[in-house]
């Protein structure tokens, strides 16, 4: 049985992921939560899934629930790329895969209105360019998935592109990265590359 850590389990795409998973749930894959207030979580995920609550700064407080992880779903940031790595080599724990939630434009791919947003923030896309590139050259297969702006509305059709090409797409739904994280899950996608998505040019 394959355990799939959710790291970050509170925020909105890893609930769109959460409830994507559970209708289409393989038998030999399983959910473990872990969210920084587990209170924020519904209580029919506290009764479905084993949950765990930490800091994700402090890797120590992420060890526990790497104990038995073998592939983990998480967010951006350096600092946090950081501590799961240091996390990681605590548990002593093989882990096969990490799918990380990276920046759209972080590569320069963005053009149009998401590609003006992008440079006029380069600090913060520089962060999240460094923590992907962190996980990328650890010990462990990885999967960047970069989503281009979020809009408000329903999943669409998925737009993709490797994130080192430009892609058209200008927003995207939190729903649609979130099916796109379980594609390449469930279908064994996109190991060790970074891709941009969208829905909407």
């Amino acid at each position: 049985m394959k355990n799939v850590l959710v790291l970050g389990a509170t925020g909105n795409v890893a609930q769109y992921f959460i409830d994507s998973f559970a209708n289409v749930a393989p038998n030999d894959m399983q959910l473990t939560l872990w969210a920084r207030n587990s209170r924020r979580l519904p209580r029919s995920q506290h009764e479905a899934y084993q949950v765990y609550e930490g800091d994700m700064y402090d890797a120590t407080t992420l060890v526990p629930a790497i104990a038995d992880a073998d592939i983990i779903g998480s967010s951006p940031m350096p600092t946090y790329a950081q501590a799961l790595i240091d996390a990681i080599n605590m548990s002593g724990r093989t882990i096969d895969r990490v799918i990380w939630l990276g920046a759209g434009g972080m590569m320069g791919e963005t053009i149009g209105g998401e590609g003006r947003i992008a440079r006029s923030m380069p600090g913060y896309f520089n962060q999240q360019l460094r923590g992907g590139e962190m996980l990328m050259g650890a010990d462990f297969d990885t999967t960047i998935v970069s989503p281009v702006m979020f809009h408000g509305g329903p999943a669409g059709k998925p737009i993709i592109f490797d994130s080192h090409e430009t892609t058209p797409a200008q927003t995207v739904s939190r729903e649609t990265i979130a099916l796109v994280y379980l594609e390449a899950l469930l279908q064994d996608k996109w190991r060790n590359q970074m891709i941009t998505v969208g829905d909407r040019k």
